[in-house]
């Protein structure tokens, strides 16, 4: 009971970094590395989002999951 406290403030920053991380735009492409090298994607999050939109059908379940939240920040 005397760690609720502390997990609860620990889930709050982990939250408040990862919706930062998000807010900024920026991706980690890490998942998709063969894909932007295959595709000759470069440039900022955005650019190589648009990029592997181009070739959808061809990703990496690993790397459709970093496009979708991509999809999230760059689709409106």
């Amino acid at each position: 009971m005397k760690n609720i406290p502390k997990i609860a403030a620990l889930s709050f920053v982990l939250f408040l970094t990862s919706t930062a991380s998000m807010a900024s735009g920026k991706l980690d492409w890490k998942a998709c590395e063969k894909e932007v090298k295959e595709f000759k994607c470069s440039g900022d999050d955005k650019a190589v989002w648009a990029c592997l939109e181009k070739h959808d059908d061809k990703l990496s379940k690993a790397c459709q999951v970093t496009h979708e939240k991509g999809d999230k920040l760059f689709k409106k």
